[in-house]
Order: C-alpha cells, then sequence, then structure tokens
C-alpha cells in the first residue's frame, strides 16, 4: 500500500482578508480625522534648554478657541498636562502668548491680560 497524503496550504491572509483589513484601517484613520478637533500648536524652550512648553489652540465648535499647555523636558517623547482652559473667552481671533517667566515657570496670556502662571515645577 503506497498512499499519498497531500496538504493544502491555509492561506493566512487571503485576497478577501487583506481587503477587510485594508478597508478597516481605512475606516479608523477617517473616525480618527473626523473625532479629532482642528488645532494649532506652538513649542518654546525654556531659557536654559532644559524643557519645551507646548501651547495647543483647537475649536470644538463655533470657532470658539480652547487651550492646553503641556511641558515635557528636551528629548523627551511624553508631554505632560499643565493646563486645559476650555473656552475662555468668546473672541475668535484672540491675541495668545505663553512664555517662560524663568527656567521653571510659564505664564500665559490672553489679550494681554494674564489668565494663569504656573507655579515652579
Amino acid at each position: 500500500m503506497n498512499r499519498k497524503y497531500s496538504i493544502k496550504p491555509i492561506p493566512f491572509i487571503g485576497r478577501n482578508n487583506f481587503k477587510k483589513i485594508g478597508l478597516s484601517i481605512f475606516m479608523i484613520l477617517v473616525a480618527f480625522q473626523i473625532l479629532t478637533p482642528p488645532s494649532n500648536n506652538i513649542i518654546i524652550k525654556s531659557p536654559n534648554n532644559k524643557k519645551e512648553a507646548r501651547l495647543k489652540t483647537f475649536f470644538y465648535s463655533e470657532n470658539i478657541p480652547s487651550y492646553k499647555i503641556y511641558i515635557r523636558e528636551t528629548g523627551s517623547l511624553l508631554w505632560r498636562n499643565l493646563l486645559y482652559l476650555p473656552s475662555y473667552t468668546s473672541s475668535v481671533n484672540p491675541n495668545v502668548e505663553l512664555e517662560w517667566l524663568n527656567d521653571s515657570s510659564l505664564c500665559f496670556q490672553i489679550n494681554n491680560v494674564i489668565v494663569w502662571e504656573s507655579k515652579e515645577f
């Protein structure tokens, strides 16, 4: 008795599975774009170049800006959130400024009025 057995390979990613995976990734990217509000980022370095601060201005609705301030050590990948300020002013284009007061404290101004000042961190 001489029997021959043939084993057919089962394709791991066939044409249909490849299409499903590609379509799923595309849908996730489109949903991310829809759910993420438009934003602008301004990054400034501390006077001694040891830290970076980021002011993120974003718009949820009606062109009224909201603000977030982040900080990190220079060269680090992770930002630490210091301030979230939702819809502080009804002005469409306020004059916004973030500046370092010294090596370890920040000042945030809207229309030349100090809104927030950090303590040393």
